[in-house]
């Protein structure tokens, strides 16, 4: 994550914690696969957001567990920045469960940018 703080590496650690434990990459751990793979898989699906979310889930069912690079990549801090690292961080994990409940993209989308909105006081 581009910003400097003891909170931001904390995230980075969970997120690491995340790829290694549960298998699950997200689109800022920068997700490289074949060529072969993503057309095994399907490819990203035609949604407005957590396309990166549902390619790791299709990943998992097919057993193909991630591997951690030592590589870096940057991450923009701004949601973080905005909204404070716990309530992001709230918002997200709410995202994906509500997701794995059955809620679609779609219907996602439109709670995650009127949340945006709202924080950026309606402008934008």
């Amino acid at each position: 994550i581009a910003a400097a703080g003891t909170k931001y590496r904390l995230l980075e650690i969970g997120n690491n914690m995340r790829v290694r434990w549960q298998k699950r990459p997200y689109g800022d751990q920068g997700i490289c696969i074949s060529r072969a793979l993503y057309q095994r898989v399907g490819g990203f699906e035609d949604v407005p957001f957590m396309e990166d979310v549902l390619l790791a889930g299709k990943l998992r069912q097919l057993s193909i567990a991630p591997c951690l690079l030592n590589d870096r990549i940057k991450v923009s801090p701004r949601r973080w920045q905005r909204s404070g690292v716990i309530r992001q961080t709230l918002k997200n994990w709410s995202l994906l469960r509500q997701l794995k409940r059955g809620r679609t993209p779609n219907e996602l989308i439109e709670q995650y940018a009127r949340d945006d909105e709202q924080r950026r006081g309606g402008s934008e």
